[in-house]
């Protein structure tokens, strides 16, 4: 038959029982395994999800860099002719034109140029300007685009539908 061990031979003269202890070394060292292991995981999707974007970013340049020209990008003098279009004329309220010309924004140009310097958080840059206005604000922006897209040329309007099939087949 086996020996009984007796809680006096696992523990010291200072009562440290030895076997307790080993028992949490233990649990410890299996938690620790475990999450090594996961964290292997997650590193191996990781580089996986990597590898697409690389894929992704990669093709988007290589598109960009095989085009002669991009002509939604070559802007001349004469296409910005949007620029100098008053606020007055977006469909806005008269409140929202209110604090943009206090604001020092009166012309289409100066609105875009104030959104592209501050980002996403163009409307918290301008006092009165909460989430709805700046909703009313990029409504009547995406309506101006609308109203004043230059023409494509076949060539275009086939590059930009093949873009769109792609996007859609993508996701």
């Amino acid at each position: 038959m086996g020996q009984e061990v007796t809680s006096s031979e696992t523990t010291d003269d200072s009562g440290v029982d030895y076997q307790e202890c080993y028992a949490v070394i233990h649990k410890l060292a299996c938690r620790a395994a475990s999450a090594k292991s996961e964290w292997d995981s997650a590193k191996a999707v990781a580089s996986e999800k990597k590898a697409v974007y690389d894929r992704a970013a990669s093709e988007l340049i290589e598109y960009g860099s095989d085009e002669p020209s991009m002509p939604l990008f070559d802007v001349t003098p004469e296409d910005s002719a949007w620029r100098a279009v008053g606020i007055e004329e977006l469909a806005i309220s008269d409140a929202v034109v209110a604090k943009l010309l206090l604001t020092e924004i009166s012309t289409v140009g100066d609105l875009v140029d104030f959104q592209k310097k501050h980002g996403e958080t163009w409307t918290q840059e301008l006092d009165g300007i909460g989430p709805q206005k700046g909703a009313e604000i990029d409504e009547a922006m995406a309506k101006f685009w609308e109203a004043h897209a230059p023409a494509l040329t076949d060539d275009e309007s086939q590059v930009l539908a093949d873009a769109q099939a792609s996007a859609t087949i993508d996701n």
